[in-house]
């Protein structure tokens, strides 16, 4: 379980940078159609993303952000849908695909039209910017860019 000890808002091309004692400031400058997470002492640390859900942050990502390093996280344009037998809380880290998943790709196109069927599984009708992901799959390596 992920829990969220410190947060900063920021924006693409912004920096939150991180003190020795884990306190956040958000920076006017980084690097352009990222954000960025600067470890400037030298205690290791978790960083990511969250988003706001019902009364509070959840996170979306988790990162290891070691002493004096930078983590870069970017928007992608592929999503994972998937579903859970069992109920999942918010915040678990999640590193193995449950079930049967689709990667849709949305860089050409704002909507997509996917269909699924219980026992058939995920549909893009045979389309190129969507693909089946077995259960047990490596979520990382699928998911994370660099």
């Amino acid at each position: 379980m992920i829990q969220i000890g410190n947060t900063a808002q920021a924006t693409l091309g912004q920096t939150i940078s991180v003190d020795a004692n884990g306190q956040l400031a958000t920076l006017a400058s980084g690097s352009p159609g990222v954000v960025s997470i600067l470890n400037t002492g030298q205690t290791a640390w978790t960083c990511g993303l969250a988003q706001t859900v019902g009364a509070g942050p959840a996170p979306t990502c988790a990162f290891p952000l070691h002493g004096g390093a930078q983590d870069m996280i970017a928007p992608t344009a592929r999503v994972l849908v998937m579903f859970a037998i069992d109920s999942i809380p918010l915040g678990s880290a999640v590193s193995t695909a449950y079930s049967s998943g689709f990667l849709i790709d949305f860089a050409a196109e704002a909507e997509r039209a996917v269909t699924f069927d219980i026992d058939a599984g995920w549909s893009a009708g045979g389309a190129t910017w969507a693909r089946a992901v077995p259960p047990g799959t490596d979520l990382g390596s699928l998911l994370i860019t660099s």
